[in-house]
C-alpha cells in the first residue's frame, strides 16, 4: 500500500470515528430539566395511589377545616381524595399519589400549563401549577413535590367560589398540606 493510500484510509478512519462519536452525541438523553431526589430522602408512595384518602390523617384533615374521611374521586394519573371544606374561608383539598412518572415528566409538560412556579416543600422539589389559563388569583393552585425519581405527591387547594382574604393566592395552602403529608408519611403513618 503506498503512502497516499494509507494517508487517505487513515482520514477514511478518523472522519469515520468522529462520525461516531457525533452520532453516539446525538443518541445520548436530554438533560434532566427537574431537580434530583437524594436517594436516601425518596419516599414510596405505593401504598397511597389505591387509597388516596390515607394521605392526610383524619386529625390532620380537622385542623385544615376539612371533613374526613374524603372522597375518592378519579383525577388526570388515577385515583384522588377530595376534602371538601367546613367552613367558607378556606380551601377544598385533592391530593393524590402518583409513583407511574417523577416531576421530570412535569417539567417536560411546564408550556401546558398557565402558571409553572419552581418551589420547594419539606426540602423536596416541587412546582406551582395551574392550568386552563387559570392564574392562582382564580382560587385554584396544585402543588407537585418530586418526592422520589418515579414518585409525585400532587396537592390541589380550591377556593371555589368562596372568597377569602387567601383566596387569591391558594398556593402556600397546597404546600402546607402537601408538607402535612409528607410529615405523615415520614412519620410511617398511613
Amino acid at each position: 500500500m503506498a503512502c497516499a493510500e494509507r494517508v487517505a484510509l487513515r482520514s477514511m478512519l478518523i472522519v469515520l470515528a468522529m462520525t461516531a462519536v457525533a452520532l453516539s452525541g446525538c443518541a445520548s438523553k436530554p438533560a434532566r430539566l427537574s431537580p434530583p431526589v437524594p436517594p436516601d430522602e425518596q419516599l414510596d408512595l405505593t401504598g397511597y395511589v389505591g387509597k388516596p384518602c390515607t394521605l392526610l390523617a383524619p386529625d390532620r384533615t380537622a385542623a385544615r377545616h376539612l371533613s374526613p374521611p374524603g372522597v375518592t374521586v378519579d383525577d388526570t394519573g388515577g385515583s384522588a381524595c377530595r376534602w371538601s371544606t367546613t367552613a367558607p374561608a378556606y380551601p377544598a383539598i385533592t391530593a393524590q399519589a402518583s409513583v407511574d412518572r417523577g416531576l421530570e415528566l412535569i417539567y417536560q409538560q411546564r408550556a401546558t400549563f398557565s402558571l409553572f412556579q419552581p418551589t420547594e416543600v419539606s426540602h423536596y422539589p416541587a412546582v406551582h401549577t395551574t392550568s386552563g389559563g387559570r392564574a392562582p388569583s382564580s382560587g385554584i393552585c396544585s402543588t407537585r413535590v418530586g418526592v422520589a425519581d418515579s414518585g409525585v405527591l400532587t396537592v390541589t387547594a380550591d377556593y371555589g367560589t368562596a372568597k377569602s382574604s387567601f383566596s387569591s393566592d391558594p398556593c402556600p395552602d397546597a404546600d402546607k398540606v402537601a408538607f402535612e403529608i409528607i410529615s405523615q408519611i415520614r412519620a410511617g403513618n398511613p
